[in-house]
């Protein structure tokens, strides 16, 4: 069960400090005097920051007690409310704590079965298959961000307020503001990959968005498709199951220059909620879906096999997208860990502080989307591979369909067998019963279109 947690109160330094003599004894029994605030009335005397100063940096063993100290404290105080946030952190989950696995469950609709009394009782104690589906969302993101803090920067931070003030955020910002970018952009490529490989639902619009007028159409549409959306209906995920999304877990994203010709106040009554609860929560602003920060993505993932980066012409039909309505849960965003941490090096006087970051980030194949286009979606081909294969009796083997598609089409497909004792499951896994012979077509039918298909044999020997 992931879990939540609030933010703290910023603080000024003073006051970040006291709290820090506070919560740690050792400083305050070792001699680190307590300041006074400015609405104190003389019941602590005006220290000079640079007294405090001199005193961590005669003392190593005082500045090795408070410098964690103060990374504890900062990282409560300041990195939870004071810096850049990413703006689509609210899509995240909160902390998953069990493991590096997520696994996601849709229970499928109870099929409906004609009452009879003869077949009931031939059939009362057949088992019926219970219709779940898994996804397995793992631990996919895990980088930390470094910093060094000489004994002598520690004492300079301490000629006065101000300059403690600026030695946290300089500290803290080229780690926590780098790792929030980053998040950001890594859930913006996830959800450009996602349109690309028809993991989204489209609806098409007639024109891109320019002037009022045609936000005005395209605004009419999100409305609509928004309430189509709270329907059970199988149209708008990958795995076109009957799903739905209450106008509560909704959230738009839009293109941050289509959003300047659109009026809020008429979008948020698409969305049947005032205005200030739809800004806050149901509206995220993209710079366009293909409009990332490449050189940054390609230093991220540059040992992720598994990466493709953006075409040119890949990110011009991106950039088409004005905007796309999420099911909140559609995004399976997950924090694992968050932690800074701090060695010392007591020959060279200084610490080097860690700040690690690991995510689960992932998408649900059974979970509500809809991207906004004038691309009409479409299949040129579907190719299995590979096309043929020899599989043993007892054995089992997988076969990939690869689709072609113009636009955004979904590149989801149905897989079958002629063949009953070689089946094959809807990832593409086949599995040859005992004392099976012959051979099998494996059939992959797109969703889409299904007079696009691919097929491959199967020789069982």
């Amino acid at each position: 069960m992931a879990k939540l947690y609030a933010k703290a109160a910023a603080a000024d330094a003073r006051t970040l400090y006291n709290g820090l003599i506070i919560d740690t004894p050792t400083l305050a029994n070792g001699g680190m005097p307590f300041v006074a605030l400015d609405g104190d009335i003389k019941d602590l005397e005006k220290l000079d920051s640079r007294v405090i100063g001199d005193l961590l940096y005669t003392n190593i063993d005082l500045a090795n007690q408070f410098v964690p100290a103060l990374l504890n404290k900062i990282v409560v105080t300041y990195i939870q409310s004071k810096y850049w946030e990413n703006p689509w952190s609210s899509l995240e989950k909160g902390y998953f704590e069990n493991g590096e696995i997520v696994e996601e469950v849709f229970i499928k609709m109870a099929t409906p079965k004609s009452f009879s009394p003869k077949r009931a009782e031939q059939e009362v104690f057949k088992r019926e298959p219970n219709g779940v589906l898994s996804a397995f969302h793992k631990m996919n993101y895990q980088y930390y961000y470094k910093r060094t803090i000489s004994l002598e920067q520690l004492r300079s931070a301490f000629l006065s307020w101000d300059a403690l003030d600026k030695f946290i955020r300089d500290l803290i910002q080229s780690m926590y503001t780098s790792a929030n970018y980053d998040v950001q952009q890594s859930m913006m490529y996830l959800v450009a990959r996602a349109l690309l490989d028809g993991f989204i639902s489209t609806y098409q619009i007639p024109a891109p968005i320019t002037d009022k007028e045609s936000a005005r159409s395209a605004v009419a549409a999100a409305r609509g498709i928004s309430n189509m959306l709270t329907q059970m209906l199988p149209n708008y995920n990958y795995y076109n199951l009957p799903n739905y999304a209450d106008y509560s877990d909704q959230v738009i994203i839009l293109d941050a220059m289509v959003e300047g010709q659109i009026d809020v106040d008429v979008l948020s009554a698409a969305f049947n909620m005032d205005k200030a609860t739809f800004l806050s929560m149901h509206r995220l602003i993209t710079p366009g879906f293909g409009r990332l920060d490449h050189d940054r993505l390609a230093i991220l993932f540059a040992d992720d096999p598994t990466y493709q980066p953006l075409t040119e012409a890949e990110q011009t039909l991106l950039n088409g997208i004005p905007f796309a309505i999420f099911d909140r849960n559609w995004f399976q965003f997950y924090d694992k860990l968050n932690v800074m941490v701090n060695i010392n090096n007591p020959e060279g006087l200084y610490w080097n502080w860690d700040y690690h970051v690991w995510k689960i980030l992932g998408v649900s194949p059974f979970t509500n989307a809809v991207a906004f286009t004038d691309q009409a979606p479409g299949i040129s081909s579907v190719t299995v591979t590979p096309s043929a294969i020899t599989v043993s009796p007892g054995q089992s083997a997988v076969l990939k369909a690869d689709v072609t598609t113009t636009g955004f089409g979904k590149k989801s497909v149905v897989w079958t067998s002629n063949n009953a004792n070689v089946t094959v499951d809807q990832s593409g896994q086949i599995k040859v019963a005992g004392g099976a012979t012959g051979t099998a077509t494996i059939t992959a039918t797109s969703t889409v279109n299904n007079t696009k298909k691919g097929t491959a044999t199967v020789t069982i020997a």
